[in-house]
């Protein structure tokens, strides 16, 4: 039997009892690299620049005799390792008074939590595995996956950036699995996660032994995952976008955080466009900017699209809330 319960911080009483921590699960920083076959979607919904787009891609086509492969192009998250945790810490001490548990899982790259660890940060190394499966990936094979390898999947994830139904469904598997359901933040920005675990564990293999053996895992919804989606994603590509002139170390420039595959070897665009790059390039990222300013993305977040009102933990709530007394684990 597994048990998993989901709240929202408005079900949280103050000090509960047999909760030592918070855990954020699923990060990424600036070393994950995220492909870009998705930017089509985007760019198609975006007037004046669409029809330029289409344009560009069939003079490309026209040259090349073949259609741009946007599976050969990547982009970086902005936030460094450093950041990432920081924010992650400050948001659970801040509203839930809580010590934290940070993990930070790039795709398929374990320097940031490697980095952190080396300077004395508790961060545990850990990955988001593209698994290789039959003829295509995991994400695209999961029933399949998950028959074959059934007794080494101990939790299934609610993502902090996927809708609500998908969650649901989601958490349906987890009852076909019989594993309990675990948060995943899963922020590409400079925003903190907007779901985190709960836990009785002081440490990293307390936590562990919760969802493992246990089998007991209690999600927490925080206010940001009631904001319309679109909002928080457009939120997303507006870190993406922003010069950081300031960054010391690493990219300052959008075109230094998207990188592609050209003739063999993958570099940053900046390499290619020094200056920018083309003129339709330049307006759609401008038109993007001006889409996703502070102020546009207030205004859709409270105006224009509507906030999620339904209760989660009604849907999706399998047992009682943890009311374990603390143990030495």
């Amino acid at each position: 039997m597994h048990l998993t319960r989901i709240l929202e911080l408005s079900d949280l009483a103050p000090g509960p009892r047999g909760v030592s921590a918070a855990v954020s699960l699923h990060a990424h920083t600036s070393y994950s690299r995220e492909v870009a076959r998705d930017l089509p979607v985007y760019i198609e919904q975006i007037p004046v620049i669409a029809p330029l787009y289409r344009r560009e891609l069939a003079a490309y086509r026209g040259r090349r005799g073949q259609d741009v492969d946007f599976s050969k192009g990547w982009w970086h998250p902005p936030a460094s390792p450093d950041q990432v945790w920081r924010t992650e810490v400050e948001q659970i001490e801040r509203l839930l008074g809580l010590a934290a548990l940070v993990s930070i899982s790039d795709h398929d790259d374990i320097r940031a939590p490697v980095a952190l660890a080396r300077g004395g940060t508790a961060c545990p190394i850990s990955l988001e595995w593209t698994v290789p499966f039959g003829p295509g990936f995991f994400h695209a094979l999961l029933r399949t996956f998950l028959s074959t390898y059934r007794d080494r999947v101990h939790a299934v994830e609610f993502n902090g950036y996927r809708s609500r139904e998908e969650n649901v469904r989601v958490c349906a598997l987890s009852e076909d699995l019989g594993v309990p359901v675990v948060s995943g933040g899963d922020r590409h920005g400079l925003t903190a996660n907007a779901v985190v675990n709960l836990t009785t564990a002081s440490s990293w293999g307390g936590f562990v032994r919760e969802i493992r053996e246990w089998r007991m895992s209690q999600i927490l919804i925080l206010p940001a995952y009631r904001d319309h989606l679109v909002a928080r994603k457009l939120a997303v590509v507006a870190d993406v976008l922003r010069p950081y002139p300031a960054n010391p170390a690493g990219p300052r420039r959008w075109i230094d955080r998207v990188s592609c595959e050209w003739q063999g070897q993958v570099r940053p665009l900046a390499f290619h466009w020094p200056d920018g790059g083309p003129v339709w390039v330049r307006a759609a990222v401008m038109a993007f900017r001006a889409l996703t300013s502070p102020v546009a993305v207030a205004l859709l977040r409270h105006t224009c699209l509507r906030r999620d009102t339904v209760p989660l933990s009604c849907e999706i709530d399998h047992a009682p809330a943890l009311q374990v007394d603390p143990v030495a684990v």
